[in-house]
């Protein structure tokens, strides 16, 4: 694409109502691991530009996400712990059942007190998000 198309479409994208883009911050989210570095550069834009407007509509999400790759974690750690244990002679069960116990801060969050402290978290959990999806610290 050429550099004055993508000068333009930033542009707009910028002018555009940041609310209207809430209806798909899923699909947002899901974009942010995308190989080229401008479109990551895009999506982050607007997702922040969406936190900052309504910081609600990115929690959900995001914390969604995060409970996902945890349990992935988990599930990786519940696999492992079993393959061990069928190997040594059965003690697979107890450490399954170690790695697919929930810890007290995984179970409840505390709630968030101001909308400060949720835009903030929202902001946190974009960038968090883009770090982590995009398997590097170095996004734009």
């Amino acid at each position: 694409l050429g550099e004055e198309f993508l000068r333009e479409f930033g542009e707009q994208l910028a002018r555009s109502p940041p609310l209207a883009w809430s209806a798909v911050v899923p699909q947002l989210l899901a974009r942010l691991p995308h190989p080229d570095r401008r479109v990551r550069h895009h999506v982050q834009a607007l997702l922040l530009a969406v936190g900052r407007a309504a910081p609600e509509t990115l929690l959900y999400p995001l914390l969604s996400r995060q409970a996902d790759a945890a349990g992935e974690a988990k599930g990786e750690k519940a696999e492992d712990a079993s393959r061990a244990g069928c190997e040594e002679g059965g003690e697979g069960d107890d450490a399954v059942a170690e790695a697919s116990r929930a810890t007290p801060a995984e179970a409840a969050s505390p709630p968030l007190a101001d909308d400060a402290e949720v835009a903030g978290a929202a902001e946190a959990g974009v960038e968090a998000a883009a770090t982590g999806a995009s398997g590097r610290a170095e996004l734009l």
